[in-house]
């Protein structure tokens, strides 16, 4: 009787498909996902650092109008009076173009507590005016006057018999901001006196400001 040999084992792959080529098609596009979400995160920040960039060089560059007021006794040799100057500076790096001043003496009785920036905006503001537009170029000031007090009225200022504020309106616009953008500095003061003879100025606690940080 013949005996048949053992079957031998099919030794070749499978022509079935594998799950490594799945996967490595899964993971390419979690990959390429994953990039394309890089990608757009990137470009939205760069887009964000650019406009900060552009933010930063117009507030560098733009107009800063600020306002001082300085005491200077005169006549200097022998001075009877206290005399004021409003000093206007351009602190930027660009002119400041249509400038206009507006300012006001406001005398009061020592009793009121109205608001003294509100007579700027009033006809009846005691030595109230406008200065035409102009332009003040960077780095450059303005010496302008802004009234004056007689020594023989100080003992009166320093007893609180009479009251006197000094507010200031500058409006401006730069030259990187659009046209339609107006800029604007405020100034308030008080005048005080001590019994000595000296004068100082206090300031109120508002309209003391630029731009958007004034009140409307």
């Amino acid at each position: 009787m013949v005996k048949k040999a053992p079957p031998i084992p099919d030794t070749r792959e499978s022509d079935a498909p594998t799950d490594w080529g799945l996967i490595t098609n899964i993971l390419l596009a979690l990959f390429s996902g994953g990039l394309f979400y890089a990608t757009w995160k990137l470009s939205g920040a760069t887009k964000s650092l650019v406009k900060g960039a552009e933010d930063t060089a117009r507030r560098q560059l733009r107009a800063y109008v600020s306002l001082q007021i300085e005491v200077r006794p005169y006549p200097p040799d022998n001075p009877n009076r206290y005399a004021f100057a409003l000093i206007v500076t351009n602190g930027g790096k660009t002119l400041a173009r249509n400038l206009t001043i507006q300012q006001a003496v406001v005398t009061q009785d020592p009793n009121d507590l109205t608001d003294p920036f509100d007579r700027l905006t009033q006809v009846a503001a005691t030595n109230s005016n406008i200065i035409s537009p102009m332009v003040l170029g960077p780095g450059q000031k303005l010496d302008l006057q802004l009234g004056e007090i007689a020594l023989s009225q100080v003992p009166q200022l320093a007893h609180g018999q009479i009251r006197q504020c000094y507010v200031v309106l500058a409006r401006y616009q730069d030259t990187v901001s659009p046209s339609s953008v107006t800029r604007q500095t405020q100034l308030s003061c008080r005048l005080n006196a001590d019994l000595e003879g000296g004068v100082s100025f206090t300031y109120l606690p508002t309209h003391n400001c630029a731009d958007e940080d004034c009140p409307a």
